[in-house]
């Protein structure tokens, strides 16, 4: 009887979750900054304001993104370092990735230019995954920003 209870408990949160979740947002990128201009590579640091608007806090477990300059693939990023977000808060995630130069040189001539004139546009495509309770959701997001 106890298996039954509990598992009609399960089935219940896993509905009530699942229609009354409200999707995570993802603000635009932020304070976009090149840092550790080295040798070999250069460092790209920027903040994603990543909201919750639901009622439970939620623990974000994995982000996965492509950054884009100027139409060119320039790195990817992942993350499985948790990240709790409390009920109706906003939390400013900082995102550190190192370019090697060479990376850069197969794509487009004025991309080193443009990342240091502030010139031309960063693209940030990828998924965020969040844990609210015992379930697991899945957010596409897909951000633009001039760097100028």
């Amino acid at each position: 009887m106890k298996k039954y209870s509990l598992m009609i408990i399960i089935v219940i949160c896993s509905l009530l979750t699942s229609c009354i979740l409200k999707p995570v947002k993802i603000a635009d990128v932020k304070d976009i900054s090149l840092k550790n201009i080295g040798k070999k590579s250069i460092t790209i640091e920027f903040i994603l304001p990543v909201t919750n608007p639901n009622p439970v806090k939620i623990t974000v477990t994995e982000i996965n993104f492509d950054i884009f300059i100027n139409g060119e693939k320039i790195n990817s990023y992942y993350n499985e370092k948790k990240i709790i977000v409390p009920a109706g808060n906003m939390e400013e995630v900082p995102f550190k990735t190192e370019i090697r130069y060479r990376d850069m040189l197969t794509g487009t001539k004025g991309l080193l230019q443009s990342l240091f004139n502030k010139q031309g546009e960063i693209h940030i495509n990828g998924y965020i995954k969040i844990k609210v309770l015992c379930f697991y959701h899945k957010f596409i997001f897909n951000k633009k920003k001039h760097l100028g």
